[in-house]
């Protein structure tokens, strides 16, 4: 027993020395395979196929029927009139909501934003209006939001969209779930007061009203922004707060359906998808670098933490969400009645949950909108980058221990 001990003792100090002694060459190279090991999972050898995992969303078996592209137009050019008047605008959609027949509140809110290029603290504030259509066949214990903003950016045609489907979901009896309209002004910080009194929680630096009208637990959000009256694909944003992702499931429902539409997608800033639709064309990028730019571009939008779109302040309360975004008008772009239809199908999925998204992968990398790298498959080069770390701590620990 004891010779055992010793032997086993100098292998120890003979493995000890040589890590001490090897160390620095040891790390590099692990953190060159563990880079090589990363660079390659975008491919398809590396990865997984995109599966829908919950059952309960069967998505694309129901007939997608909203045909009303006129209304579409119809609105976007009401929309047009007010050009920068926001108070207006507030003012037509609770009467526009009001005429459809849901229910309509409103909620003001006012922010003191924190100092960022002077000393002075910036103040905002703003108001949102929100319409609820109850649902004809269960009681109001669960909901589904549909938002889309109104101020800085354009958002005119998403609006007439929301509009549209609004008025279409109110002349059907199927819906099992309530469903919000809501349209914030001041950006990620309006829905973020929205929010924060719907859940009841107050956040410092955000004074928020009361809301007069609520419905049930939120499980899904979809946020709607468009430019333009046709586009030429569907961005896919999915990053939240601190790097927060929505169940992958709801990111391949609108995928799915955006495809079955003809409106080609493409997930957070990458390319892939629509490299072959007019001015956005990359050919001089292989398949691979493709992906990998998407991956990295989801690590690098991740990386700071900050909210990218109006879905974000909904993953911060563990509510999925994403940001369907319209982009490009070019000769190969299609009529937003095809956006519409894939987001009619999309909201008559979640319509079908009997409980919210848990099924599919809450931790992943998409490298394509029909790939995804899951957490046990990056996991492993995360450990090979991190390997110089520990190989520096085990020696200083080792050397520490000897002294």
């Amino acid at each position: 027993m004891k010779l055992a001990s010793l032997l086993e003792s100098k292998r120890s100090k003979k493995l000890a020395g040589f890590l001490i002694k090897r160390r620095k060459p040891l790390g590099i190279l692990l953190y060159l395979c563990g880079l090589v090991y990363l660079g390659m999972l975008p491919r398809d050898e590396f990865n997984r196929r995109s599966f829908v995992d919950e059952n309960a969303l069967m998505v694309g078996l129901v007939r997608r029927e909203f045909r009303d592209s006129q209304s579409i137009s119809d609105y976007a050019e009401e929309l047009a009139d007010f050009g920068v008047d926001q108070e207006g605008l507030m003012v037509w959609l609770e009467a526009s909501f009001s005429r459809i027949g849901l229910e309509v509140y409103s909620q003001n809110y006012s922010a003191v934003l924190p100092a960022v290029a002077g000393p002075q603290a910036a103040s905002v504030s703003g108001r949102s209006v929100y319409g609820v259509l109850r649902a004809g066949r269960a009681s109001s214990a669960e909901s589904l939001v549909f938002s889309a903003p109104s101020g800085e950016a354009a958002n005119t045609h998403g609006l007439a969209v929301m509009l549209s489907l609004a008025k279409y979901f109110k002349s059907k009896n199927y819906w099992a779930k309530d469903i919000i309209f809501l349209v914030t002004t001041g950006g990620e910080i309006g829905v973020q007061a929205w929010i924060n009194s719907y859940m009841g929680n107050a956040v410092k630096g955000i004074n928020a009203g009361p809301l007069p009208g609520r419905s049930g637990a939120i499980q899904a959000v979809i946020n709607l922004e468009i430019d333009s009256p046709k586009i030429e694909y569907a961005r896919i944003m999915i990053e939240g707060v601190n790097g927060i992702l929505p169940n992958l499931d709801l990111v391949h429902v609108l995928t799915h359906l955006s495809e079955m539409e003809g409106i080609p997608s493409a997930l957070h800033m990458g390319w892939e998808g629509v490299r072959s639709h007019g001015r956005y064309s990359k050919p001089d990028l292989s398949d691979s670098a493709h992906k990998l730019y998407t991956v990295a571009s989801l690590m690098a939008h991740q990386a700071p933490g900050l909210p990218l779109a109006g879905h974000a302040p909904f993953l911060r309360h563990r509510i999925d969400s994403v940001t369907v975004r319209g982009v490009g008008s070019g000769p190969t772009a299609k009529p937003l009645l095809n956006l519409a239809r894939a987001l009619e199908g999309s909201f008559r999925s979640l319509n079908n949950l009997l409980e919210r998204l848990h099924h599919s992968e809450f931790f992943y990398y998409a490298p394509s909108r029909g790939r995804f790298i899951s957490i046990g498959l990056f996991m492993p080069p995360l450990g090979l980058l991190l390997a110089p770390l520990m190989l520096e701590i085990s020696s200083s620990i080792i050397v520490v221990g000897n002294t």
